[in-house]
C-alpha cells in the first residue's frame, strides 16, 4: 500500500556561495595533481565507440564501460573485457557482493533492452522485452532495477516487478537503515506530472513530496551519506519545453528537505546543465558532477571546498569533461570524457583516443 507524506519543507538559506579552490583545469592534464589524486589513461581503439558508465567491483577495482566492450584496471594499465552489448543504450552498472556484474538497458527502438549479467566470463541477458532505467545491488546481495512502470528484483533467474508502484523508477541508493530510495515522476491531477522521492523498506513504499522546496526537478542520480542524508540531483522535467536548467541538488536529513548551495563556476556564472547533474557520497564527502565540473559539496558538517574544473567545455553531442563516477568506501573514482585534438568527447569516431579515469584517496 502506498502512504502519501506531504512533508512541510526549509530551504536551506545559505550565507551566499563558499569560495572553492581550483584544483586543475582539463586543458593542463599533465600538470602535476593534487594531494590524494592519482591519474590513470586509457586508450580507446578506432571505432565508433562511446564511453558511457564506470562501475568498481567488491575488491574496489574499475570497469569503464564503452558502447562496444569493459575496460578493466589492471594495476597501471587497462585489459579489455568482452561484453554482451554493441550500441545498446547503456542506462545503470553495478556489482552485487558475489561480484557479478549487471548493466541495464534503455533501448525503445531496438530488441536490445534488458539487463546483462557477467558470472565469470560468462554473460547471461534477461528480461530482453522489458527497459530499464537503472540497476542496483544492495549490501545484503540483492539486485535492483528501475523501469517505467516500477521496480524489480532479481530472484536468481529474471527481474520480477515489486507490487505496490506502478510508476518510472529512476536512480537507486540504500540508505544506512537498509531502506532503498528513488526518484520517481507519478501523475498528480493538480500538476500534471509531479517530482517525488520514494522509499521502499522491503515491504511497502512510501511516497515523500518535496512541498515548499522548489525542487522541481527529474532526478537522474540519487546517493546517500554516512551521516544517513539521502541525495537526489536532477535537471529540467522532460517535456518542460526548456533544454538548459539550473542544476539542483535536494537533500533529505530524515525529516526535512532542503536545497544545497551550490557553487559557480570560474566566470561567477550559476551552474546549468543539459545532461543533468551526478551526486556520489564516498563516505562522509558528497561529490557532484555539475556541468562537466566536479565539485566536493556541502555536506554535514562538510563545507563546500575543492573545485576541480570550472572552465566550459565545447563537446561533441551532449558529453562533458566528467562523465561519471563511483565509491569505495571512502575512496572516489571519477571518469572523464576522451579527447580529440583538444575537445573533450565521449565519443571515438575513427582513430585511438586518450582519456583519464581518476582516484581520490
Amino acid at each position: 500500500m502506498k502512504k502519501i507524506i506531504l512533508l512541510l519543507t526549509l530551504m536551506s538559506i545559505g550565507a551566499g556561495m563558499v569560495s572553492c579552490e581550483k584544483i586543475f583545469k582539463k586543458k593542463n592534464k599533465g600538470e602535476e595533481l593534487p594531494d590524494g589524486w592519482k591519474r590513470y589513461q586509457y586508450t580507446l581503439p578506432a571505432g565508433p565507440l562511446e564511453v558511457v558508465s564506470l562501475a568498481v567491483d567488491n575488491a574496489g577495482v574499475p570497469y569503464i564501460v564503452t558502447s562496444h566492450t569493459l575496460y578493466r584496471l589492471d594495476g597501471e594499465t587497462f585489459t579489455s573485457v568482452p561484453a554482451d552489448h554493441v550500441d545498446a543504450s547503456v542506462s545503470g552498472v553495478t556489482f552485487d557482493k558475489n561480484n557479478n556484474l549487471f548493466i541495464s538497458y534503455f533501448a525503445p527502438f531496438s530488441t536490445s533492452g534488458g539487463i546483462s549479467k557477467l558470472n565469470g566470463a560468462s554473460w547471461t541477458r534477461l528480461n530482453t522485452d522489458k527497459n530499464f532505467n537503472t540497476v542496483f545491488a544492495d549490501k545484503s546481495g540483492n539486485v535492483f532495477a528501475g523501469s517505467n512502470d516500477g521496480l524489480y528484483e532479481y530472484n536468481g533467474t529474471e527481474f520480477v516487478k515489486i507490487d505496490g508502484f506502478d510508476d518510472p523508477v529512476s536512480a537507486i541508493v540504500q540508505d544506512a537503515s537498509g531502506a532503498l530510495w528513488f526518484g520517481a515522476n507519478v501523475p498528480d491531477p493538480n500538476q500534471g506530472n509531479a517530482d517525488i522521492t520514494v522509499r521502499y523498506d522491503g515491504t511497502s513504499f512510501t511516497q515523500y513530496h518535496p512541498g515548499a522546496v522548489d525542487y522541481d526537478r527529474g532526478t537522474n542520480a540519487v546517493t546517500a551519506d554516512s551521516y544517513g542524508n539521502v541525495y537526489f540531483s536532477g535537471w529540467n522535467k522532460a517535456g518542460s519545453g526548456q533544454i538548459w536548467q539550473l542544476i539542483k541538488v535536494l537533500k533529505y536529513d530524515g525529516s526535512l528537505f532542503s536545497l544545497l548551495t551550490l557553487p559557480k563556476n570560474n566566470e561567477g556564472d550559476f551552474l546549468y546543465s543539459y545532461n543533468g547533474a551526478l551526486v556520489c557520497a564516498a563516505g562522509s564527502t558528497l561529490w557532484g558532477i555539475l556541468d562537466g565540473d566536479l565539485v566536493t559539496l556541502s555536506n554535514g558538517e562538510k563545507p563546500l571546498s575543492d573545485y576541480l574544473g570550472g572552465e566550459k567545455c565545447e563537446c561533441k553531442g551532449n558529453s562533458s569533461d566528467f562523465v561519471d563516477m563511483k565509491s569505495y568506501g571512502s575512496k572516489l573514482w571519477v571518469l572523464s570524457g576522451h579527447e580529440d585534438e583538444n575537445v573533450v568527447s565521449t565519443y571515438n569516431f575513427g582513430k585511438p583516443e586518450t582519456g583519464y579515469l581518476y582516484l581520490y584517496e
